[in-house]
C-alpha cells in the first residue's frame, strides 16, 4: 500500500496561488480539520485554527467547503486541500 500524499494549495481570496506543496503520510486515515491544519502549519497550527474559527482562512477539501474544526476528513492518496486566505495571517 502506498503512502497517502496530500496536496496543499494556498490561495488568496482572488484565486492567486500563494503556495503549493505535498505532505506524505504513512497511511490513509481519517483526521479532524484541526489535525489537518497541524499537518500543514506545524508549530503555527494554533494560529491557523484561530484564523479558521474567525473566518480569516477558508478550507476546501476535494472541492467541498469545510466549516468546522471538528469535521472528519478522510486522508486518501491524491487528496487536494485548498486553503484560502481571506485576510493576512496574524503576526505572532
Amino acid at each position: 500500500m502506498s503512502a497517502a500524499v496530500l496536496q496543499f494549495i494556498d490561495e488568496s481570496v482572488g484565486g492567486e496561488m500563494l503556495r503549493d506543496h505535498e505532505v506524505r503520510l504513512g497511511s490513509a486515515e481519517t483526521v479532524r480539520v484541526r489535525e489537518l491544519l497541524q499537518l500543514r502549519f506545524g508549530d503555527n497550527a494554533a494560529t491557523a485554527c484561530d484564523d479558521f474559527t474567525r473566518g480569516a482562512l477558508r478550507l476546501q477539501v476535494a472541492g467541498a467547503h469545510i466549516d468546522s474544526l471538528d469535521a472528519p476528513i478522510d486522508l486518501v492518496p491524491g487528496l487536494a486541500v485548498k486553503l484560502i486566505r481571506l485576510v493576512p495571517a496574524a503576526e505572532h
